[in-house]
């Protein structure tokens, strides 16, 4: 008995549905990895026509479909024996460009999770405690050794499987870039102080991620390019580097491979048009967050030009007396992703490279938790009166 097959790869989180022409129907979700939860098939069929019904989901439960956001593509597909299905492999992959985990007008909570996977410590696990957020997640990072992803590793591959079932829209794997200055003249002054200052060449850098794509297939589903330039001053001319491998990685895994960077601050208007997804653009203290230099902002008017989602805050020294104007602050400057932690960064004679109190050894305290899945989900205003009505009651 014939029997045709589609090895297709479909956008996460879609429907396919094969309508035979006698009448028979065959319903197939994709999971987050894109690949199918069942076999498509029809048996003694001469043609059928595909429809690829394209969605959201959280964790692996299919959810209502955005009617805003479902697009439909359908071609016929010759033959019952295994027929060429490249014809609808290449119109899928042109309907996934466009697709997006993350939606205009939402909020996600995506943690700095430099720690090591630890799932299997229980109640201790600061991972298990992270992926607590849930369906507020947006993106995880993995991150082994500041990006050595040669050796393939269970516990990250486990781990990252876990953060993709807890809720997690995007896993994406670290490496460093070092603002680019291992392919700088060895005279540059940008180069001065910089350890292993020949070692992150755009060579590396790719080699890196084509591991980790490797070595987690399924979990890899982007990259966090960190120490990347902002695009100011002396920095300016590194551009073009940034802008030849983010092309390259566009061409190596596709539109639907995340490209995140993290530069720290706010970027040069010319670095805005650059393909990246997301950058997280303020890594620094609440109250500098809160006073918002005008000569220094927090966002320029080209970036808050731009969706909410391609921007990513981290604040840290955050407490309970600040939180709310924290949240308040990321509102009215309109970001996607948020951190917030009640870690210290503490420099010390160590400086940037290697600081007295890392601010990202620990998740967050726990009394963080309900307030930031609040403010992701639209309803702290009405947490913050539950709360104060049962202090009244005490």
């Amino acid at each position: 008995m014939p029997t045709g097959k589609f090895s297709g790869r479909f956008p996460a989180w879609s429907v396919v549905q094969v309508d035979c022409l006698d009448g028979d129907t065959f319903v197939k979700f994709v999971d987050s990895t894109g690949r199918l939860t069942g076999q498509a098939d029809y048996r003694e069929k001469l043609e059928a026509r595909v429809w690829c019904h394209v969605g959201m989901a959280e964790a692996y439960r299919l959810v209502a479909l955005d009617a805003s956001r479902v697009t439909d593509v359908s071609l016929d597909v010759p033959g019952a024996n295994g027929g060429d299905t490249k014809e609808l492999e290449r119109q899928i992959d042109l309907l996934a460009q466009d697709v997006s985990p993350f939606v205009k007008g939402h909020r996600y909570y995506s943690p700095v999770t430099y720690f090591w996977p630890d799932y299997y410590n229980g109640a201790t696990s600061k991972w298990n405690r992270t992926l607590g957020y849930g369906s507020s997640l947006g993106v995880v990072i993995m991150n082994r050794n500041s990006g050595d992803w040669e050796t393939f590793d269970a516990d990250f591959q486990k781990q990252a499987a876990r953060a993709l079932s807890a809720g997690a829209k995007r896993c994406v794997f670290y490496v460093k870039t070092q603002y680019g200055v291992a392919e700088l003249p060895k005279d540059d002054p940008a180069r001065a102080g910089v350890p292993d200052v020949d070692k992150y060449t755009q060579d590396y850098i790719l080699q890196q991620i084509a591991w980790a794509k490797k070595n987690y297939p399924n979990e890899c589903q982007g990259v966090f390019l960190d120490e990347v330039v902002n695009g100011w001053g002396a920095q300016a001319p590194r551009l073009d580097w940034y802008r030849r491998l983010f092309k390259k990685i566009r061409d190596l895994y596709g539109k639907q491979f995340l490209i995140v960077i993290n530069t720290g601050s706010n970027i040069a208007d010319d670095f805005v048009s650059a393909d990246f997804d997301i950058c997280m653009c303020f890594e620094e203290r609440a109250d500098t967050y809160l006073k918002n230099d005008a000569a220094k902002p927090v966002m320029t008017d080209r970036m808050m030009q731009e969706p909410a989602t391609r921007w990513w805050h981290v604040i840290h020294d955050v407490t309970k007396d600040n939180y709310q104007k924290v949240v308040n602050q990321a509102a009215s400057l309109d970001v996607a992703h948020l951190y917030i932690t009640d870690g210290q960064l503490v420099k010390g004679e160590g400086g940037q490279w290697k600081p007295e109190v890392n601010p990202y050894q620990n998740p967050p305290s726990e009394w963080l938790m309900p307030l930031t899945i609040a403010w992701v989900n639209g309803y702290l205003d009405i947490l913050n009166r539950v709360i104060a009505l049962e202090a009244k009651q005490k």
